[in-house]
């Protein structure tokens, strides 16, 4: 007994002690009063627990507590912030508790209420790379076409290339998956919550390293892009914290730290570019003997990246090296570019860049910065971890993925080894400058701390500068002229689907155009009515339709419209800029021709109209495409158990108040089930709501009144296609309510006892 008891106490103690460390109250910072830095991290919390707090109380009136909460907690901090008697420890545990609330309010309300599915198809790989491996199959062996279908991914949010194809293999190594598997078998099927984790441990492990007083200043970098990235599918997290592992054990343990390289290699392949520059850092640390450290070094990480792959790699290695390596050699038709570096800037100035030329900047801006890392490494040691965000700034796809998740091991070191100072100031406070007079030596200065950064720069703009020149030169001797002749919205979606262009060869070979439509950061692919050559000196004019609505261009949007050629994968050219004048709709998608996948709801559903389930589950009720139709929407309710309230299937959105005298157009039989159910049309503004149910039975309308809503059913004819005009605007006026600017137009299906009814329209547009 007694000795259980001094166990216990031995334990406590030990968890005291680090929980003491872990905040900071260890050693003589446990009764310091917070400085500046420790301040500055307080207020940053603050600040994100206002921001989530604010973005809470807009998203939903139901979030109403919540987000008072949040804002209260915000507050509290700031009042702590000016406390005189606030020691670092408290301060760090008041910035780790708002960070943490901070970041699960809104990682939690954005993935359950905002988008609550994957949008990527990378993080449609991970997960379908999770399955495969549980059912004891190599998932590099197969597509992930069928998960994309299952998500309902429409054709703008696959990965395509220049050739028009799409990208579908499962391109990432295997500890991409395979180190979610846990967090699944954990009860976390989704994998975005996995990868929260591993960004939780990531600040963790920073927040525990860093010194006490720069605690939660170190948290301040993470707050809302990171949850928010997470949230939208990225899984970067993951081989982001393999590389902070890197970064914390380097001086520790080389071997594990190269270990853990091989691991986040073994996650992403984008983490290779930080490899020669860790060799330089090895290099230069000078171990001994060099050559065969330098071979141990490299065997270390081989044995990180291969031990998590040899599996699926032994099962079928012509499909491993097919979906993780073939799609980046140079042989492989190219992806097409984009991203927020040198793939984004150089069209939105006008000038056309292939992939082959942004592959060979890459390499040029990789020499450079290896030989000046290599040549300065004591000034630069503490940049090793920016200078792949340099390399990525020129390489063809430069996602802000890619370039933002080097900040965790960039911070790591910045905080623990280089004791940064928010005292601005603080240069002119040190002793020798009371003791000797201030000599200015400005070409000093630029020699040993700006000189390498300006070599740096020189030499890249060099090349980019030469590169872009002959990039010019090629183009003027043999040159594509694209012109856009008109844009259409067809179907009354409000964003422009359908262009006329015309392309002109003047090359003097046969091309074969693809067409690509920029109006955000990536190209999106358009289809077009000929697919075959062009002949030299030959004009042509192409339609081109967008793929789905995401893909279309939203009003008043400038675009340009890109060429590559199919076969040898070059850019070859790009318009000038258009502004998408794409007329509003009174009511958008009138004939709900066009479907995609509705972030909110995780389900495929007519474009710009939303779809809610009141009191209804998934497998209760729903909505489908019409069948015997190109257009149209059919509404179905299957009720099994008795929930003693009303039950609902809704598509809405909003409208002019004054654009709400309607056409509907039904089908035959459109209404059918049980007395019960109700199918029609609903306005309303937030405080009146008005009905107008559809019958085809009715001989007369008749008008039912409760509080502040009105239900009126109304007679629709019979015919093959049953067409009724509803006169919404007209009908609220006459009930004495005050006109407002907007309302919510809806399509409802509604029953309040058990049994199966649908609704079908195929088309609503205001007369």
């Amino acid at each position: 007994m007694l000795r259980e008891l001094l166990f216990g106490r031995r334990l406590l103690s030990a968890l005291r002690r680090l929980v003491n460390g872990f905040l900071g109250a260890s050693g003589q910072y446990s009764s310091l009063d917070s400085g500046r830095a420790s301040t500055a991290g307080l207020l940053f919390a603050s600040i994100f627990l206002l921001v989530v707090s604010l973005w809470l109380a807009l998203l939903s009136s139901s979030l109403f507590w919540v987000s008072l909460g949040l804002a209260l907690f915000g507050l509290l901090l700031i009042i702590f912030s000016a406390s005189s008697n606030l020691t670092i420890p408290r301060s760090n545990l008041l910035t780790l508790a708002g960070h943490l609330c901070a970041l699960l309010a809104f990682y939690m309300f954005y993935t359950r209420m905002v988008n609550v599915t994957y949008v990527t198809d990378s993080m449609a790989g991970t997960y379908m790379g999770i399955v495969r491996v549980l059912q004891l199959q190599n998932p590099y062996a197969y597509s992930i076409k069928s998960v994309l279908d299952q998500l309902g991914f429409p054709p703008s949010l696959y990965t395509p290339h220049v050739d028009g194809s799409f990208e579908f293999h499962l391109n990432y190594p295997a500890m991409n998956f395979l180190a979610l598997i846990p967090t699944y078998l954990a009860g976390l099927h989704d994998v975005r919550d996995g990868v929260l984790l591993f960004h939780f441990a990531s600040l963790m492990l920073i927040f525990a390293l860093v010194p006490p007083r720069l605690k939660g200043l170190s948290l301040a970098p993470f707050s809302l892009g990171f949850p928010f990235l997470i949230g939208y599918s990225w899984t970067d997290s993951v081989w982001a914290f393999f590389i902070l592992m890197t970064a914390v054990t380097w001086r520790r343990n080389k071997g594990l730290s190269l270990v853990s390289f091989g691991l986040a290699v073994a996650t992403k392949q984008v983490a290779l570019v930080a490899g020669p520059f860790l060799l330089i850092r090895f290099w230069k640390e000078k171990p001994t003997p060099r050559a065969r450290s330098v071979l141990v070094a490299l065997s270390q990480a081989f044995v990180g990246f291969l031990a998590p792959n040899l599996p699926f790699i032994i099962s079928s290695p012509s499909s491993w090296w097919t979906a993780a390596v073939g799609p980046y050699l140079p042989s492989s038709t190219p992806l097409i570019p984009g991203g927020i570096g040198l793939s984004e800037i150089l069209p939105d100035f006008g000038l056309t860049v292939s992939p082959t030329l942004l592959g060979m900047l890459t390499i040029l801006a990789t020499l450079d910065c290896i030989l000046i890392f290599a040549r300065y490494y004591r000034r630069l040691d503490r940049f090793l971890w920016a200078m792949p965000i340099v390399v990525l700034f020129f390489y063809p796809r430069s996602f802000p993925n890619y370039i933002i998740y080097w900040g965790f091991p960039y911070i790591y070191e910045w905080f623990r080894y280089g004791t940064p100072s928010i005292n601005l100031g603080h240069i002119w406070n040190r002793a020798p400058h009371l003791t000797r007079p201030f000599r200015p030596n400005p070409i000093g200065v630029v020699k040993r701390r700006v000189g390498p950064a300006l070599m740096l720069l020189a030499i890249l703009s060099i090349a980019l500068i030469g590169a872009s020149s002959v990039a010019a030169a090629l183009s003027s001797m043999t040159r594509m002229d694209v012109k856009l002749i008109e844009m259409r919205d067809p179907d009354g979606l409000g964003v422009t689907t359908r262009l006329d262009v015309s392309l002109v060869n003047h090359r003097l070979t046969t091309m074969h155009p693809r067409f690509f439509v920029k109006w955000f950061f990536l190209w999106d692919y358009w289809t077009s009515n000929d697919t075959d050559g062009l002949a030299s000196l030959a004009n042509r004019g192409y339609e081109l339709n967008a793929t789905d609505a995401l893909a279309g261009i939203p009003r008043g949007t400038a675009f340009r419209v890109g060429v590559y050629d199919s076969l040898s994968g070059e850019f070859l050219t790009q318009s000038q800029s258009y502004v998408s004048i794409a007329p509003r709709p009174h009511v958008a998608n009138p004939s709900f021709a066009w479907w995609t996948l509705d972030m909110s709801s995780g389900r495929p559903v007519p474009f710009a109209w939303k779809v809610s389930l009141s009191n209804t589950s998934t497998v209760e009720g729903g909505i489908a495409p019409s069948r015997n139709a190109f257009t149209g929407v059919k509404l179905w309710l299957n009720l099994t158990s008795s929930k003693s309230q009303r039950q609902e299937v809704e598509l809405a959105q909003r409208v002019l108040f004054n654009e709400t005298n309607l056409a509907v157009q039904l089908p035959v039989g459109s209404a059918s089930g049980p007395s019960s159910c109700a199918f029609g049309l609903e306005v309303s503004d937030g405080s009146h709501s008005l009905d107008y149910v559809l019958s085809p039975i009715s001989f007369g309308g008749t008008v039912t009144r409760v509080e502040s809503n009105t239900t009126l059913t109304g007679p629709i004819k019979e015919s093959a296609l049953q067409s009724s005009v509803v006169d919404m605007r007209s009908l609220w006026l006459g009930l004495g309510w005050t006109p407002p600017t907007t309302v919510y137009l809806s399509v409802f299906l509604r029953s309040t006892q058990d049994g199966s009814c649908t609704g079908e329209i195929r088309q609503l547009s205001s007369v």
